[in-house]
């Protein structure tokens, strides 16, 4: 068994395990077993994109920002409300797609994984990583959807269910795309297979 098909064996046992105790992203096992199904892949990390209400001035920043509030499945103007009533003095809506990192043996599989997820969406992609124990390729959905609710405790948005909407359909259409892609990787998986 080569050393790549031996870290896939391991890789898809953590996953199933993952998957039984509640760690891993919900409605992600299918997907995850769909990618690594041509020989020469192998993921390594995985978000299949995810709602968040960050507290702080500024969101992009760790240091000055943490997570209130986290899902994977679809956020309502409920949960929103929920946390603003805790009195934050900067609360921001924050929408990122999916991301993954992938592992082959073979830079024409990496290659070939970038070329078929271009069109999916994931345009911000590419080889992060090139060494011994093979190359790494990052996925990175372009959906990103970042929006101030409260600034210096004065609330700023208006229409919430519309953004609320906005906001689910962009994490979903990514994570559409995602399955699209990983679909087409598994059907058609030239240099990984």
């Amino acid at each position: 068994m080569s050393r790549l098909a031996e870290e896939k064996r391991r890789v898809m046992e953590a996953i199933l395990e993952d998957a039984i105790i509640g760690y891993l992203d919900p409605g992600s096992l299918g997907l995850l077993e769909t990618l690594n199904r041509p020989a020469r892949v192998v993921t390594l990390s995985s978000c299949i994109g995810r709602v968040t209400l960050v507290v702080g001035r500024r969101p992009w920043s760790r240091r000055e920002a943490y997570i209130a509030f986290k899902t994977h499945d679809r956020i309502t103007v409920d949960d929103i409300v929920r946390v603003a009533r805790r009195g934050f003095r900067n609360l921001w809506l924050k929408a990122t797609g999916p991301i993954l990192h992938v592992k082959t043996d073979s830079m024409e599989c990496a290659v070939h994984m970038l070329s078929q997820a271009r069109p999916y969406g994931f345009k911000h992609s590419g080889i992060i990583s090139v060494g011994g124990e093979g190359i790494v390729v990052e996925f990175m959905s372009a959906v990103d959807v970042t929006t101030p609710l409260v600034i210096d405790g004065s609330p700023v948005a208006t229409g919430l269910e519309k953004l609320v909407d906005e906001v689910n359909d962009a994490v979903h259409g990514a994570r559409q795309l995602l399955h699209e892609f990983a679909r087409q990787l598994s059907s058609h998986p030239g240099p990984c297979g």
